[in-house]
């Protein structure tokens, strides 16, 4: 019998629409801010009020020096790497386009279970993948040649920047999953942001001396708001709270 829908999934569905909305005000947000400097101030917030929530919540912050290399990888990867390559695929790219090709991230999953020999994958989810991984190349291909929906030639850098960023979540997706184990989903959230915040402001300091700041209007703020608090501070959290379930 499968498993009963729960409250984590109700959350996690809370998630998907939060991100949903995040595309659009990122792109929106992005004509006022250079793509790193809205993600490295974004995450400098976003750790600090994760961290906050951590404090307030768990006596207990100690992490085993061992782990910590593994937090080391999955904050490069999963949380510097990753969002690097979102944020300048999404500024290269539509918000459509985005959201479309980071939907793959299931299939990048399944296959690093394969090869890693974590998890098996039935005949019908080899389909899906198959399915999922065609459609994709029909969007990179339409964007290599000019051709198919609303996607053109310029579009093609993005959308490969992009199908990156999904692959380097994936990853961090399958390989936090023994370290949920072993400590809470909070205090994994916050250690792999917490190691991947500081290679990503290094990254941005370039365009963080050139951002200015005075002409980003209400609107921009409050859509930086939202992607910092919602999409990512609150969003991590639950979302590592639904693999550790």
């Amino acid at each position: 019998m499968g498993k009963q829908f729960s409250s984590v999934d109700l959350w996690l569905l809370g998630v998907v629409f939060i991100w949903g909305i995040n595309f659009s005000i990122v792109k929106t947000t992005l004509r006022e801010m250079s793509p790193l400097s809205f993600n490295s101030l974004r995450f400098a917030l976003a750790v600090t009020l994760v961290f906050g929530i951590l404090r307030l919540t768990e006596k207990d912050l100690t992490v085993e020096r061992r782990d910590w290399p593994k937090f080391l990888f999955l904050g490069f990867i999963g949380n510097t790497l990753h969002q690097i390559f979102f944020i300048k695929g999404i500024y290269l790219t539509t918000a459509s386009n985005s959201a479309l090709i980071l939907s793959i991230g299931p299939v990048f999953v399944a296959l690093l279970n394969v090869v890693f020999r974590l998890e098996k994958v039935s005949l019908f989810n080899w389909y899906g993948i198959l399915l999922s991984f065609l459609g994709v190349f029909l969007i990179i291909l339409g964007g290599a040649q000019g051709k198919g929906l609303s996607f053109s030639k310029e579009y093609l850098q993005g959308d490969l920047l992009t199908l990156a960023a999904a692959f380097f979540w994936s990853v961090r997706i399958v390989f936090s999953k023994p370290l949920l184990q072993k400590y809470s989903y909070l205090k994994v959230t916050t250690c792999i942001m917490a190691c991947g915040t500081p290679f990503l402001i290094l990254a941005s300091v370039k365009e963080l001396a050139h951002q200015d700041w005075s002409r980003v209007s209400f609107y921009g703020w409050l859509g930086f708001v939202y992607s910092f608090s919602l999409a990512i501070a609150g969003s991590y959290i639950i979302w590592h709270m639904g693999l550790k379930k």
